[in-house]
């Protein structure tokens, strides 16, 4: 068996299909890149993921670009533990997988764009700062999905109940690398921060921030 994942550190999603690697115990091969350089080339287009993204995972002949379907694809085919994804409690599963599908189509644009714009841009490739107007809407935006997601821990210790999922994970990375990079309080969200200490406890995901924190470092 080949099993192989191109990997950034400092990439949410990246962390989330190593967490789930991690969780499995099998045999892989990390190759480790920047993803603002190494994914560009055309040898990675045409080797590795003609979309030019990470986190990428290939298994034996099978590629996989996106991380949810790498994150659901590795639990089913490995026979994860089902408190992580369910396979057998399909209305549990549904829940699990409701947090997937919405960190991809809203959480993470609303989250991770101020990262981008207010953090990343100026302060890594020299943009000029957005305007305050674009600053407000961006974290208007931003706001809006972190007063979901407080909602939603209202009464539970994780997004669908008592027990850490991978769409815990998934949502985790986007807000606590936000709230890392732009030095961020999140004092009016209780929730989240009981939640964010809680899934930090975890010791994989320990190690995976630790790597997120040299990749920002260095």
């Amino acid at each position: 068996m080949s099993l192989k994942i191109w990997y950034d550190p400092f990439s949410q999603p990246c962390r989330a299909v190593k967490f789930v690697l991690n969780k499995l115990g099998v045999e892989y091969e990390t190759v480790e890149i920047a993803v603002v350089k190494d994914t560009r080339t055309e040898d990675f287009k045409k080797n590795v993921n003609p979309n030019g993204t990470v986190p990428t995972v290939h298994h034996d002949d099978l590629q996989i670009y996106e991380s949810s379907t790498a994150i659901r694809y590795l639990l089913d085919t490995f026979e994860g533990d089902e408190t992580l994804l369910p396979r057998t409690d399909l209305k549990q599963r549904a829940k699990v997988d409701y947090w997937l599908d919405w960190n991809n189509t809203i959480g993470r644009p609303a989250i991770e764009k101020p990262l981008k714009e207010i953090g990343i841009k100026p302060k890594v490739f020299g943009f000029p700062d957005p305007s305050e107007e674009e600053k407000k809407e961006l974290l208007e935006n931003m706001h809006t999905a972190l007063a979901y997601i407080e909602l939603n821990l209202e009464g539970k210790s994780y997004l669908t109940g008592e027990n850490l999922t991978v769409g815990d994970v998934q949502v985790y990375n986007e807000v606590f690398e936000t709230k890392t990079v732009l030095s961020l309080t999140y004092e009016e969200y209780p929730n989240i921060l009981a939640w964010l200490e809680r899934v930090g406890e975890d010791e994989e995901i320990k190690a995976l921030n630790e790597a997120m924190h040299k990749r920002l470092e260095g």
